[in-house]
Order: C-alpha cells, then sequence, then structure tokens
C-alpha cells in the first residue's frame, strides 16, 4: 500500500487499499480522498488514524539495518 502525506496531522501514513480479488490489485488512487486508512479504523489496524504506525515502520527499518549489518554490499546495493 503506497504512503501519504497526512496534511491534516503532519505525519506519514499507508494509504490502504480497497483490494480487488478479480484483479488482485487495489483500486483506489492515492489522494486524501480515496485512501481508506484516513476514515476506516479497520484498515491496517488503525494505522491512518496514527495506532501504533511506529511498530510497524519500525519492523522495516530494523529489517533493512539487519541485513545491512549482515551484508553490507547487498544493503548499498538495494538503498
Amino acid at each position: 500500500s503506497p504512503f501519504l502525506y497526512d496534511e491534516a496531522w503532519g505525519g506519514v501514513v499507508s494509504c490502504g487499499c480497497y483490494f480487488d480479488p478479480l484483479n488482485k490489485q487495489c483500486f483506489n488512487q492515492v489522494t486524501g480522498t480515496d485512501c481508506p486508512c484516513l476514515y476506516d479504523l479497520g484498515q491496517y489496524f488503525g494505522m491512518g488514524f496514527y495506532q501504533d504506525h511506529h511498530y510497524h515502520f519500525g519492523y522495516h527499518i530494523y529489517a533493512a539495518a539487519a541485513i545491512a549489518k549482515i551484508n553490507p554490499a547487498k544493503a548499498r546495493e538495494q538503498w
């Protein structure tokens, strides 16, 4: 799910996804009016309402740091 700058609160949140199972893709666009996370508390565990979003991002940041520690060449190539 793409990220969106939330102009109301000044943070970065995941936009969320209205998933189409037939096409196996999201059908919403990334705009402030078409991001389910900003209106639906159930999307991504309330990420659009800043409920534990720092934990979600922290997992990815930690994983990237662990990869960079184990394999610095691969990290430089990727990031």
